[in-house]
This record gives structure tokens, C-alpha cells and sequence, in this order.
């Protein structure tokens, strides 16, 4: 009898272990649906021939930006840098600075000359935004990859996540922004030094593509990619390449013969 009983115990056990397992988590829903949305449209980017990415908070259908919108904006960055190492996504603390600067808020940044101005400072050739809309029990999460050169669409996705406890949270906490001020504006960003700097694997070459655009675009663009406005100094290290080949960032290409010139010192501010 005590057998029996402790084996009826066991398999209650054993069935409530199993229904437990098979029930969805509220955190991995949440993160299996952005990580969805991030592979459609890093799919759209790739086949668009674009590198370079920047993700912008996330709004509501009014344009204003809540904790949830700046939440799914990040964990979408952090996608859509593990999809491909073919992309480049850009600091978002660099993209905020800008929008900052710029005195352009999120609804602002929709018109498509703003989007080209950024695309330009920023050194993106994709912009990604996306609105949040709560529908019951659910928030509909839409997204849309936006060419910064000619402020066309190239990619779109959307989905729903479950509207648990913590995600209503942050769904009502909005985003406060400190007015910008002119002294603010003209405080200079922090600066840094890359020795030798490296991208890939790489030494940068002195050109952002092959034989074009050398030292300061490609000064430019390797310190948009860490973060920073632009290059402000550069030292060159002449005719490396056939000995540490260097990377041609706007190309994805490496040179490895004579006549490769890399960056020896890259200031960025």
C-alpha cells in the first residue's frame, strides 16, 4: 500500500514537471518574438546590400517614447549585431547624442529629410524604428528598416508579445529627455585614441573604399562605428598591408599587398 502510494506521489510529480516545461515563459515569448522581427528584417537589410545600422527608440502611435519602446530598441540591437557579421549597428548612446544635438525627436525623425541628416552624421546606411500599440492582452510590435540615402522602406515586420505585469510596467513609465541647451550642445563629446586600430581582425586602411574616400571618411567611420561624432586626428602607417593586411570598411574587403596603407593613430571625439 505505502508503495503504492509513494509511486501514485512519483507520477503526479513526473505529470506536473512535464505541463510546467511545456508552458511558455512570459521572457522567452518576449524575446523569441523581437529576436523573430530582428531576423526578418536583418534579411530584408542584407538583401538591400546595406552595412551599417542605427535602431532608434521605439514610440507610440503619437511618437512619444515610453521604457517599453526603448527596452524592445535595445534588445533588437543586440539582434541585429549577432545576426550577421557582415553588419555594423551603431552605438545607440552615439544615436541619441545626435538626435539630441540635432534638437529632432522621435516624431521629427520620421520626416525624411531628418532621416537623411542623421544617416549622414551618423554614418548609417539603415535607420530602424517601430511603433508599439497595446491590443488587450498583447502589444503589437511593428518595425520598419528605412534607407537613410533615399528615406524608402526596404524592410518591415511585425508582431505581438504577451502583455505580462513587468511589460505593462514599463509600458507606462514614459522617458523623460532634459531640455537641450545651447551650452549643452556646445560641450565637446569625449574623446580617444585607437592605436593601431583594429576592425575584423584587422588593421583599418586609410581608405573607406578601395582606392576612394582615404583618411578622413575612413577615419570617420571607424570612429562612428566605436561610438563617436567623428575623427578628429590620424596618423598613417605606410605600406603595411602585404605584412598585417588592412580592412576596407565600406567595402568588407581586406588588402594584403604592398601599396595597403592602414592608420597607425585614429583621435576620435
Amino acid at each position: 500500500m505505502i508503495i503504492r502510494k509513494y509511486g501514485l506521489i512519483g507520477i503526479l510529480f513526473s505529470l506536473i514537471a512535464s505541463l510546467m516545461l511545456l508552458l511558455p515563459s512570459s521572457a522567452s515569448s518576449y524575446e523569441r518574438e523581437i529576436a523573430n522581427l530582428s531576423s526578418i528584417l536583418a534579411s530584408s537589410i542584407s538583401k538591400s546590400g546595406k552595412k551599417s545600422i542605427a535602431v532608434v527608440d521605439f514610440t507610440d502611435l503619437q511618437g512619444q517614447v515610453n521604457e517599453l519602446g526603448r527596452f524592445i530598441a535595445e534588445e533588437m540591437s543586440g539582434n541585429m549585431t549577432s545576426q550577421s557579421s557582415t553588419f555594423d549597428v551603431l552605438d545607440r548612446n552615439h544615436i541619441k547624442r545626435l538626435l539630441e544635438e540635432q534638437k529632432l525627436s522621435m516624431s521629427g525623425l520620421m520626416d525624411p529629410s531628418a532621416i537623411k541628416k542623421i544617416g549622414k552624421l551618423a554614418g548609417a546606411d539603415v535607420i530602424i524604428a517601430g511603433t508599439i500599440t497595446p491590443f488587450g492582452d498583447s502589444i503589437r510590435v511593428s518595425c520598419k528598416a528605412i534607407d537613410t540615402r533615399t528615406a524608402k522602406v526596404v524592410g518591415s515586420a511585425r508582431g505581438d508579445i504577451a502583455k505580462t505585469a513587468t511589460i505593462a510596467d514599463l509600458l507606462k513609465l514614459g522617458v523623460s529627455t532634459p531640455p537641450i541647451t545651447k551650452e549643452a550642445v556646445r560641450q565637446p563629446a569625449a574623446s580617444r585614441i585607437f592605436n593601431k586600430p583594429m576592425y575584423r581582425g584587422h588593421r583599418v586602411d586609410i581608405c573607406l573604399h578601395w582606392s576612394q574616400s582615404c583618411q578622413k571618411p575612413a577615419a570617420d567611420r571607424f570612429c562612428q562605428i566605436n561610438g563617436f561624432r567623428q575623427a578628429r586626428t590620424w596618423k598613417i602607417a605606410y605600406d603595411i598591408g602585404y605584412m598585417t593586411p588592412t580592412y576596407v570598411i565600406g567595402d568588407d574587403k581586406t588588402c594584403g599587398i604592398r601599396g595597403c596603407d592602414g592608420f597607425d593613430i585614429i583621435e576620435c571625439e
